[in-house]
């Protein structure tokens, strides 16, 4: 195992944020200063107090007057750390820790791939809830079931056919290949459209469970008394919006999956009755998803304009 306390000279982390919450916006940014040799935090709207810290620190910070959407982000990001030497991005939400020795850790498996030949695209951490501590499922697309759970075996990477964005390690060089982020998409399904992509054209995804992240995933979560009290993530109607929005665009792609298609399209419907009978505001949450399923059909892209 790699050193957790060594610096990543070659690997640049880079940060987008969206109005965080400041406390946990600076305890991400510290826990990977230390590992990443390089670090840049793209504004998209940090809000005053995030901006005033970043202003008297060290971190070299890319601001926007209004927000350009994560997939411009992680795109002005790359262009960043390929001007200033880096070899590899990792990609950070606001609200992801880096355990330590993550980046190290990560860095070592991507090593490692490329001495045995293999034709990869990222390697991911092992995702684990900051709520109920739990590792995230690897997703594997199958007929029956698109997840895997970690099991005391699984000592080494592990490939999977989708990475989130946060704490996923990506040699810039494939993004000549491969290509940058889908500006199209805005914001959610970003990531899930690029790995299909990245599949695709032959490369392999993979996650190293010896690497560690603590992440939010969500706005909040509430459990559902009629759903059997299993704990539901919550979105607002905007959020919901980009959601069956990009599910739709992501439809009509060449390079998605067929499998993942069949097995989403049953996963909106029930995410659409879920969040316009369940869970308020309804009407809002309901008159945003469709007007998100009919920008999809028709083709709109971009940020969401009321």
């Amino acid at each position: 195992m790699p050193d957790p306390t060594d610096k990543c000279g070659e690997v640049c982390a880079i940060f987008v944020c969206f109005h965080p919450e400041f406390e946990l916006f600076r305890s991400a940014v510290e826990a990977m200063s230390g590992q990443a040799g390089m670090l840049v935090v793209v504004n998209n709207g940090a809000g005053a107090e995030v901006e005033r810290w970043l202003k008297h620190s060290d971190y070299p910070t890319l601001n926007y007057p209004e927000n350009i959407g994560v997939a411009s982000a992680h795109n002005r990001g790359m262009e960043w750390a390929a001007s200033h030497g880096a070899s590899y991005v990792i990609l950070m939400d606001q609200d992801s820790i880096a355990a330590p020795g993550m980046v190290s850790t990560l860095l070592a498996s991507a090593r490692q791939l490329r001495l045995d030949g293999v034709k990869f695209a990222a390697i991911g951490p092992r995702i684990v809830s900051m709520k109920s501590g739990e590792s995230h499922p690897m997703i594997r697309l199958g007929l029956f079931s698109n997840t895997r759970r970690y099991d005391d075996t699984m000592n080494k990477a592990m490939e999977v056919d989708i990475l989130i964005s946060s704490g996923t390690l990506i040699p810039l060089e494939l993004t000549g290949d491969i290509g940058r982020m889908n500006e199209d998409l805005f914001i959610d399904n970003v990531d899930m459209e690029w790995c299909f992509r990245a599949r695709y054209k032959g490369y392999k995804l993979y996650i190293e469970p010896n690497a560690v992240l603590r992440h939010n995933l969500g706005d909040s979560t509430r459990k559902i008394r009629l759903l059997g009290n299993v704990p539901m993530i919550l979105h607002g109607p905007v959020r919901l919006y980009y959601m069956m929005r990009n599910r739709i665009l992501l439809y009509s792609l060449v390079h998605t999956p067929i499998i993942w298609v069949i097995h989403d399209i049953f996963r909106i419907i029930a995410k659409f009755l879920i969040f316009s009978v369940l869970i308020p505001p309804r009407g809002r949450n309901a008159s945003m998803m469709l007007k998100g399923i009919a920008d999809g059909i028709r083709g709109a892209t971009g940020r969401y304009r009321n």
